[in-house]
């Protein structure tokens, strides 16, 4: 498709040449202008339009990605997560984040946690269930306590599902407020609007 006016054919030209960066670069132009023109109640080609947006952005992410790009092996990641452009698979994420993690990549660690949470929801079996909530917590509790405000937010969430546990919702409080603090909108909101449980921003 036309490529997006955010970017431009010198660094398309580095893409086709490799350059991981610029691979990136063009994907991230791709992907804005996807979430731009999403009409989920408009006429059907604008809708494709989106979606052809996203499957593009797609094919230059797992170029960069495959070239160790850890931003975009984490988009990667974020595709599958929400099916963007292509149909969700929490498999395919997480064998993809797990690259990015085992860097150190906190994004990755974030963006695994809530892959986790998704397949913690769909489980039935009880030992499944425990394995995907401790995996999320550790990958939360690391990305949280170097700073990450998506991951302060996120492990707030999880305290908050402790609905009698009144220490577990001082935890979940402390933790939207230093995300807060750092100016994440979805914990402004969660402050703002009360201690609802929620597994999503």
């Amino acid at each position: 498709s036309q490529l997006p006016a955010v970017t431009d054919n010198s660094v398309l030209e580095l893409a086709i040449r490799n350059n991981r960066i610029a691979q990136f670069e063009v994907a991230s132009a791709y992907q804005q202008r996807a979430f731009q023109n999403q009409y989920p109640d408009t006429v059907w080609w604008e809708r494709d339009l989106g979606s052809r947006d996203y499957l593009e952005a797609l094919y230059w992410l797992r170029k960069s990605a495959t070239a160790g790009h850890l931003p975009a092996i984490n988009q990667v990641g974020v595709h599958y997560l929400e099916g963007w452009g292509i149909q969700k698979d929490f498999d395919q994420a997480a064998i993809w984040l797990q690259k990015a993690v085992e860097q150190g990549f906190v994004p990755a660690m974030v963006t695994l946690a809530r892959v986790q949470l998704k397949r913690m929801k769909i489980r039935s079996r009880q030992r499944y269930i425990d394995t995907y909530y401790r995996s999320a917590f550790q990958l939360l509790t690391q990305a949280a306590e170097s700073g990450d405000a998506a991951g302060q937010f996120w492990l707030g969430n999880l305290y908050n599902l402790s609905n009698q546990n009144s220490e577990k919702k001082i935890q979940a409080f402390h933790w939207w407020s230093l995300a807060a603090a750092q100016g994440f909108k979805p914990a402004i909101t969660k402050l703002n609007s009360g201690t609802e449980d929620s597994l999503s921003p």
